[in-house]
């Protein structure tokens, strides 16, 4: 499987989990009952760059009780540096921190 089938909409019902296979990566996505689970395993395949190693990372996204996911490629999170004494919001914006 390409990248290209990987980024974009995917419906999947609750209970049921997807298993995207890129080389040397796989990741399975499942559907729960308040949320998504994003488990990913590198190594193990036929482009593996080290045969007979294999690392499982693994994550829980509670979402709600969407059956539809978007996955799409994202800048990694950076600190926010104000060089400033303030900040000012524009009226009718808002800046959201997390």
């Amino acid at each position: 499987m390409d990248w290209d089938n990987l980024f974009g909409k995917h419906q999947i019902s609750n209970g049921n989990f997807k298993i995207f296979d890129l080389g040397c990566l796989t990741l399975e996505l499942k559907s729960e009952k308040e949320g998504w689970s994003l488990k990913s395993t590198v190594g193990g395949n036929g482009d593996n760059p080290m045969p007979g190693k294999t690392a499982d990372t693994g994550e829980y996204f509670q979402t709600g009780k969407s059956n539809s996911v978007v996955i799409a490629p994202a800048l990694p999170e950076k600190p926010l540096v104000f060089k400033s004494s303030r900040l000012t919001i524009l009226p009718g914006e808002k800046l959201t921190f997390f």
